[in-house]
């Protein structure tokens, strides 16, 4: 039962922050607050103020490398509108099989979707059978763009140290280009030769684009099919200018 002090001390604190005697609260209020902590009445108090009731810190998870089951039951996805989200893909293939993990991968700069990723199904088996659906001709389409499906490969998906000079081989040129021009243009333009890893369309301090571009593809094969398949096409009335990349 409460003591007659702290029933005292109660009645002080509640007078003191009172509009009327606010002035005098500022002084009060420390010194109540000091001898409401001597009466064991009042240890939630000081319950509240222990460490116990701070928000616990949150622990760093240290990222684990993927297993050789996880890495099998990958398949790599590309030519997706650079808009996609992961919960567009991941809802798109749970209707062929069970989804554990959806990678979008990123431009390390800018943090926006290079138009690529990978997606991890619950097994090798699923990975494998959709797979060989594709390849036998059937077609995935989302957004307007027709997928396109591989086996994933860690060693050419997965971040590693950069290689300019080998990144510059898979680099294409491309000129004559509308001043409006966007990445979703040009990705739009190169889908049906190769899936694109990667567009950079210089602009000027006043954000108009410079009139060309550098796109990267995923292989030098890709590249040098696009320079061969794209040479001449038409945006905006305008031929564009296709060839493989010769800047130092």
């Amino acid at each position: 039962m409460m003591s007659s002090k702290a029933i005292r001390v109660i009645s002080l604190a509640r007078s003191t922050i009172r509009p009327s005697t606010f002035a005098r609260a500022r002084v009060a209020v420390p010194a109540v607050f000091g001898a409401l902590r001597q009466f064991s009445s009042f240890n939630g108090l000081r319950q509240f103020e222990d460490s116990e009731h701070k928000p616990e810190r949150k622990k760093f998870v240290e990222r684990r490398e993927a297993t050789p089951e996880e890495i099998a039951s990958r398949v790599h996805v590309s030519n997706l509108d650079f808009d996609t989200e992961w919960t567009d893909i991941k809802d798109l293939f749970e209707t062929m099989a069970p989804v554990k993990v959806v990678r979008i991968f990123k431009d390390r700069e800018t943090q926006k979707s290079k138009g690529s990723g990978f997606i991890e199904f619950m097994n090798e088996e699923d990975a494998e059978r959709i797979l060989a659906q594709y390849e036998q001709g059937n077609k995935i389409n989302m957004f307007g763009r027709e997928l396109r499906l591989r086996k994933f490969d860690p060693n050419g998906t997965e971040r590693k140290p950069r290689n300019i000079a080998e990144e510059k081989t898979r680099t294409v040129f491309v000129g004559n280009l509308p001043y409006k021009i966007t990445k979703e243009d040009l990705q739009d333009a190169f889908s049906k030769s190769a899936p694109t890893e990667n567009i950079y369309i210089p602009t000027g301090p006043d954000g108009r684009t410079k009139g060309f571009a550098f796109v990267r593809f995923e292989s030098v094969e890709h590249a040098n099919k696009v320079v061969e398949e794209c040479s001449g096409v038409e945006i905006d009335g305008r031929i564009l200018t296709v060839a493989m990349n010769q800047s130092k």
